[in-house]
């Protein structure tokens, strides 16, 4: 079993190239091989990125619901793409991640009122149990790094599939 700071130093590696990885189509390497592979540059600039089902109408509070992602890597840790268009959210984070922005701005706003803003090229630790809002400007698009089994945890809470 992985420590947090082991998981986080493996993201930070993912983020600044030393571990990276690439569709199959683009490679003849396959995913269940042990070597470090590019993440794909497409899906990191947008294209290409499925539609995924709206939050539930309890936790927007303002804006649209419409979001897209894209799952790069499934191992001990699942990277994402994710991306959405400007919204409010009420959030409580399930599991710890790691976030690079990629494009857009990100205001986070503890119960306390306290607001963090983040934007293109800042890199962020959620941690797990954190309580407020999630605010999304303009279009935004971020790289995440989470843990697997909170992550597969989380989704079965929730009622999806992974």
């Amino acid at each position: 079993m992985r420590s947090n700071w082991q998981i986080l130093i493996l993201a930070l590696g993912l983020v600044f190239g030393v571990v990276a990885l690439t569709t199959a189509e683009e490679s003849e390497v396959k995913s269940s091989e042990k070597v470090p592979m590019k993440l794909d540059p497409e899906k990191l600039a947008g294209k290409g990125l499925e539609s995924i089902p709206p939050w539930p109408s309890e936790a927007l509070i303002e804006g649209e619901s419409k979001h897209w992602g894209d799952v790069l890597f499934r191992g001990d840790i699942i990277v994402e793409v994710y991306e959405a268009v400007p919204s409010i959210l009420k959030i409580v984070a399930p599991y710890d991640e790691f976030i690079y922005i990629l494009e857009g701005e990100l205001v986070i706003t503890d119960l306390e009122g306290r607001a963090f803003r983040y934007a293109a090229g800042d890199h962020v630790v959620m941690p797990k149990g954190f309580e407020g809002t999630w605010q999304t400007i303009g279009r935004y698009r971020e790289l995440i790094v989470v843990e697997r089994q909170s992550w597969e945890a989380s989704a079965s809470a929730d009622g999806k599939s992974e």
